[in-house]
């Protein structure tokens, strides 16, 4: 039986220099190509909340929280609570400062007349998703192609017969 993969190709850098079409794999394998397949629009689904997030103009339409809770209930979304403080901004949106809670700091903090709450990471669920094996166990990958720098050229599966190999897309 053929095993497939996907392939993915992006670019980075730095401040100064550009690393163009750098290419990986994803650290799984599938025996089957419809699982390989829905791993395949899972990347491409969470490459789009990516993009969505780290675009310049959502950030005057839409809170980032908001566009974070509309996607937790897809299967490839990592969610992971953080413990923050509330305040507002100078445009008097709520906004967040991420903290290590512990009661004292609680207690003082709510003595001050802060707010505390959970938010949903932004870190991990921009920059990880949550892929299927073929017996339909989750592995958590952290993507390398969504960073600062980073832009995701396409993701392919490849497979044994080259037939098979135009199962890609281009972000």
């Amino acid at each position: 039986m053929s095993k497939y993969r996907i392939k993915y190709v992006y670019d980075t850098g730095d401040s100064f220099h550009n690393y163009p079409n750098q290419e990986g794999y994803v650290e799984i394998t599938w025996e089957n190509l419809d699982n390989a397949k829905a791993n395949l629009k899972r990347i491409e689904e969470h490459y789009r909340l990516y993009k969505s997030l780290n675009s310049y103009n959502w950030r005057h339409e839409n809170n980032e929280q908001d566009v974070l809770k509309e996607h937790s209930t897809k299967d490839w979304f990592v969610k992971k609570e953080i413990d923050v403080i509330f305040y507002k901004d100078v445009l008097r949106r709520d906004t967040y400062n991420a903290i290590d809670l512990t009661e004292e700091r609680r207690i003082l903090w709510e003595s001050q007349g802060k707010t505390i709450g959970k938010v949903i990471d932004s870190s991990q669920a921009q920059n990880c998703i949550i892929l299927y094996t073929d017996d339909n166990k989750p592995f958590q990958f952290w993507c390398p192609w969504c960073g600062y720098f980073e832009h995701l050229n396409f993701c392919e599966i490849e497979a044994v017969t080259p037939e098979e190999n135009n199962m890609k897309f281009y972000a």
